[in-house]
């Protein structure tokens, strides 16, 4: 499975995938995975040698190095599908709408039918996605899980106040046994603990996954999602 946040803070609009597909078959060609050896034949410096190296990695066509060792786990079919990916990025990267966009459309496809019907259906996608893409480390397949065992039974999408009272909403008589939690605040720290604290008192048995981002204003959007 391909690294998609690591791979793309390796890409740019100069990365060449060409050159990443000729430095594979070579690896393949000799099964091994040596940077002097590349550099070698194909009379690259050691940071480019190296980058490719990373993309490689990042598209799981080589293990990440283990004692000093690289393996070599993918195929050529593999790698076009990498390189299809990576083409379809750097064309994305023409301007910030087109990246919105492939951004948005690759989450998309990436979560499960389920998930994302009951995302559209009580309108709390756009703040599950704009969250994944901000400054979180929450990915489709942490909302995936949270919809593993069934579907939306409880959530809240709104502002809160300064004593951060919400009441939820409930869909369901059924007990909530997992949730997610994106809070968007530019108040302190003392106002996201409220928040936590009143989720935990209410649901002291779920795992909350937490993801936050950051408002230029003080306030505070909170959005909890529930699920059985």
């Amino acid at each position: 499975m391909i690294n998609e946040e690591k791979l793309f803070k390796l890409i740019d609009k100069n990365t060449n995938t060409a050159e990443i597909k000729t430095v594979y078959k070579f690896i393949i060609k000799i099964n091994s995975i040596s940077i002097n050896q590349i550099q070698k034949e194909f009379n690259y410096g050691f940071n480019k040698v190296n980058k490719i190296i990373e993309i490689l990695e990042a598209c799981s066509l080589i293990t990440p190095k283990v004692q000093g060792e690289r393996k070599i786990i993918g195929t050529l079919d593999d790698l076009e599908k990498s390189l299809s990916e990576i083409t379809n990025y750097i064309n994305a990267l023409d301007n910030e709408e087109s990246l919105n966009e492939y951004k948005k459309n690759k989450f998309i496809s990436n979560l499960t039918p389920n998930s994302l019907n009951e995302l559209k259906k009580y309108n709390l996608f756009d703040e599950v996605y704009k969250a994944t893409y901000g400054l979180i480390a929450i990915d489709a397949t942490d909302i995936n899980e949270l919809f593993n065992n069934g579907n939306i039974i409880a959530y809240y999408n709104d502002y809160v106040n300064s004593d951060c009272n919400f009441e939820l909403i409930m869909v369901s008589n059924d007990k909530v046994s997992n949730g997610l939690v994106i809070i968007e605040t530019g108040a302190t720290l003392l106002t996201v603990n409220k928040i936590l604290t009143n989720i935990k008192n209410n649901f002291p048995e779920i795992k909350i996954i937490y993801a936050s981002s950051e408002r230029s204003d003080e306030k505070t959007h909170f959005t909890f999602i529930g699920t059985r």
